[in-house]
């Protein structure tokens, strides 16, 4: 048949053949290419399948591992015990612990929490309301998130105390805070039963010093910061030439504030003032001077907030040594012959004679007869005659008449020409 072909018919039918045999190529390839992409769609639908299995395997025993954790750190499964066991918790905390007066634990009403018509677990509810300064506050609160159990702080509202401060009724923070805190407390049913809570404790990752370093320097609820004081003399006098040193105290009001005292004016070279580790006291020392005025001014600042300072003015004098005053001169010795005088002569009973003698400078009075004495101006006054108007006296050996009326000091003796 092919012999009876034509030329043309031949080339024909060989390019008609090679369509034929390239289209079942053709045909075959893209078989096992779409054979191909639903092998791989197949397996990945598996490998999903199986990864989603994985998936929820690990999630099973992340959540077994969570609940282990949870019974763990959950309070006593018995919700009256937990009740007593926490309330004691917050009174031993605040009370003993960190030093607040803890009036009293209000228990709210517990709430059934369930799964598939099934209570799992019971939510208990307290509220305290202590009064506290804010190291106080930020104690609590450490040692609240450092036990690791099934409890959290639903509210916290703080108030500063204010009180009135002087006569113009401004009102003043004290430092206290008036707290409200509402806890809730998760107890689940099957949980472990124990005599306290658990004492899980979690590590802050940072000192409660520090912390309580940072919180309580930048108390926003707290009274504000007061200026720090200084006492030291203003004003005293020294010798000149001596060295000085003199003692400067420095306080704050907020006990927590650490104070740092400097120098920041002075009239002498070499003027030094020397604080103390803590800059509440110190010593300001320099050499002596010439006579003179010399000033200084003392700043103490303390670390607060905002930072306050207080300045003091001190002046010292120097003074030269004093030229010793010259003696006084004595004062003459009062003579009491001045005043005193004879006022009378008396006749005895027996016939003899007495003389009055009155000195009117120590109103001292005698009443002689011949052969007394008495004693006047260091002298002593022996009567050897008395008549009718006058006495005679011996006299440190010598004789003298004196008549009545006239003073002992106008009898001239010859020590005294």
């Amino acid at each position: 048949m092919i012999e009876n072909m034509t030329q043309r018919e031949k080339t024909l039918a060989g390019v008609t053949a090679g369509s034929l045999v390239v289209a079942l190529l053709f045909g075959m390839f893209f078989w096992f290419l779409n054979s191909y992409n639903d092998n791989v769609a197949v397996l990945q639908g598996i490998d999903s399948r199986i990864s989603d299995q994985e998936n929820l395997t690990l999630q099973g025993m992340q959540a077994a591992t969570r609940k282990r954790y949870y019974l763990e750190t959950s309070p006593t499964s018995r919700i009256s015990d937990a009740k007593n066991q926490y309330i004691a918790w917050l009174k031993k905390t605040l009370r003993e612990d960190i030093g607040v007066n803890l009036t009293g634990v209000d228990p709210g009403r517990n709430l059934a929490l369930k799964s598939d018509s099934k209570v799992v677990a019971e939510q208990m509810s307290f509220t305290i309301k202590p009064k506290v300064k804010l190291k106080q506050l930020v104690e609590f609160l450490n040692a609240f998130y450092s036990v690791d159990t099934l409890h959290r702080i639903k509210l916290l509202k703080v108030t500063p105390e204010t009180k009135t401060a002087g006569k113009s009724g401004v009102r003043t923070r004290t430092g206290e805070l008036k707290t409200q805190i509402q806890i809730e407390v998760l107890v689940l049913k099957d949980g472990v039963e124990r005599d306290q809570i658990a004492t899980v404790y979690r590590d802050a990752g940072i000192p409660i010093e520090t912390a309580m370093e940072t919180i309580v320097r930048r108390d926003v609820f707290g009274a504000a910061n007061n200026a720090p004081a200084l006492k030291i003399n203003k004003s005293s006098s020294y010798t000149s030439g001596k060295p000085v040193s003199i003692n400067v105290t420095a306080s704050d009001a907020d006990e927590e504030d650490v104070l740092s005292m400097e120098l920041i004016e002075s009239a002498v070279e070499g003027a030094e003032l020397k604080p103390d580790a803590k800059g509440s006291k110190g010593r300001l020392t320099f050499p002596g001077q010439t006579a003179g005025k010399y000033d200084f001014v003392i700043r103490v600042t303390d670390n607060g907030l905002p930072t306050k300072s207080t300045e003091q003015k001190v002046q010292i004098t120097f003074k030269d040594p004093k030229k010793p005053a010259p003696p006084k001169p004595q004062p003459k010795p009062v003579k009491m012959a001045l005043e005193t005088r004879i006022t009378g002569n008396l006749k005895n009973a027996d016939g003899s004679w007495c003389v009055l003698i009155k000195s009117r400078m120590d109103g001292q009075s005698y009443r002689l007869t011949k052969g007394e004495s008495f004693k006047l101006d260091k002298r002593e006054w022996e009567v050897t005659d008395i008549t009718r108007d006058s006495a005679t006296f011996s006299v440190d050996g010598q004789e003298v008449k004196l008549d009545r009326g006239v003073a002992f000091s106008e009898v001239k003796l010859e020590d005294e020409q």
